[in-house]
């Protein structure tokens, strides 16, 4: 797996995957303690400077209008799956345009929009994820022995 290129061109050397971001990273707004406020600014300077010191930052979400927006906005390649509320269809409008925001809902499953750097296009593309049948049948894959 390549990683993206930190900020003085090396290659980052771990990646960091922050599944169920939203309760990690959540709107500083929404944090209730200070031991949790805490612990929420240590992450989001982990995201958000990691790449300087060869960190990558994979960010999962179900939930982007709970999470914090300065989080999301560092993010280089978005991958969008069917999405239902529209604030969070409102914030992806601002990445792949309302055209693409509209189709959210309406996206079949195992498809996805996206865009960003990682895909050196210039636009957004529907794209159909993998099957998870053919991936546990092995089809589709070179035998490697």
């Amino acid at each position: 797996m390549k990683f993206p290129p930190t900020s003085d061109g090396a290659q980052a050397r771990v990646l960091f995957v922050f599944e169920e971001a939203h309760s990690l990273v959540p709107e500083w707004n929404s944090i209730a303690n200070e031991g949790d406020k805490t612990a929420v600014n240590g992450t989001a300077k982990v995201i958000l400077q990691g790449r300087k010191y060869g960190l990558g930052s994979l960010v999962i979400t179900q939930r982007t209008a709970n999470i914090s927006k300065s989080i999301l906005n560092q993010c280089n390649t978005i991958f969008a799956l069917r999405v239902f509320d529209d604030t969070g269809k409102q914030f992806l409008e601002n990445y792949i345009g309302s055209d693409y925001s509209n189709t959210l809902p309406t996206l079949e499953e195992r498809h996805a929009i996206a865009v960003g750097k990682a895909l050196k296009l210039k636009q957004p593309i529907i794209i159909q994820l993998n099957d998870r049948k053919h991936v546990i049948n092995g089809e589709g894959f070179d035998n490697v022995e």
